[in-house]
């Protein structure tokens, strides 16, 4: 009986978050749109076709390198904090804050 009720008490916990987590997507996303909206595509493309590939490759490996850093960092705090947490795991999460933080313009 109380393994069911652990269960119960684990699924309302992860549903909540669940829904926490979509509806803060969402309103980033409707937040996004708003700000993308007056945005022409064919400019944009127009505008990146004008640069050129070396310098867009250039670029993309330049952030690459930046995301390759943050997860060494975060890696080196966790190992200097004594945190206990996996190194690929904590790796794994500085790439995704990273990438989350450069995609909302942070």
């Amino acid at each position: 009986m109380r393994q069911q009720g652990m269960a119960r008490a684990v699924g309302a916990r992860f549903y909540r978050r669940l829904a926490l987590t979509g509806g803060i997507g969402f309103l980033f996303l409707w937040l996004l749109a708003e700000r993308l909206k007056d945005i022409d595509p064919g400019r944009v493309l127009q505008a990146l076709g004008g640069i050129g590939v070396l310098p867009l490759l250039g670029a993309s490996l330049a952030t690459g390198l930046s995301f390759v850093a943050v997860e060494g960092y975060d890696q080196a705090w966790h190992r200097h904090l004594r945190t206990g947490v996996n190194p690929a795991r904590a790796r794994r999460a500085g790439f995704a804050a990273i990438a989350i933080a450069q995609t909302v313009g942070m």
